[in-house]
């Protein structure tokens, strides 16, 4: 069996760092033999009856997370990773709209759009249709435009920006 690490992950979020330190708390008390339930599973006391939770209200979960500019810096990135994490068209759909406020402070906002960005794009081909739809119905478009432009390369980008801007109502 692997030992468990005594070092925390890079830039974990406030929820990974948590469950990393009840774990290193643990192996240090159990040993390094000592198996840990998984933490971070979606499955709550009642899914555990009803077969799973839905992933529909699992997303729409995490969005309201991430579209709350009142809730903490940590809790909008814990979002964005569980996001991510699901990996599915929706998920990035919802992962999205982190473009769509702003928060106060210019540098926050700017780094959660950032990291927002390089997960997206990191998603790779599942998260270019998510990504059209959203510049075709949103005015946000400058780091979603980025995101397709590397996955999907220039040509694509520019058809999509000239069928938003074809769509766009002038007045």
């Amino acid at each position: 069996a692997k030992a468990h690490s005594t070092r925390p992950p890079p830039n974990p979020s406030a929820a990974r760092k948590s469950a990393w330190l009840v774990k290193s708390a643990s192996a240090r008390l159990l040993g390094p033999n000592a198996k840990f339930v998984d933490t971070e599973s979606e499955m709550g006391l009642f899914d555990f009856f009803s077969g799973g939770s839905n992933p529909e209200k699992t997303i729409e979960k995490h969005r309201k997370r991430l579209s709350d500019k009142y809730r903490q810096t940590q809790e909008r990135y814990a979002a964005m990773d569980d996001l991510m994490a699901m990996g599915t068209e929706p998920a990035i759909a919802a992962l999205l709209a982190r473009f769509t406020f702003r928060v106060d402070g210019p540098t926050v906002d700017e780094e959660e759009k950032t990291y927002c960005y390089q997960l997206v794009a990191g998603a790779g081909h599942v998260a270019v249709e998510p990504l059209k739809k959203f510049i075709l119905s949103n005015n946000a478009v400058y780091f979603p435009l980025r995101a397709l432009r590397d996955i999907a390369g220039d040509e694509v980008a520019v058809n999509t920006l000239l069928k938003a801007m074809d769509d766009c109502d002038p007045g």
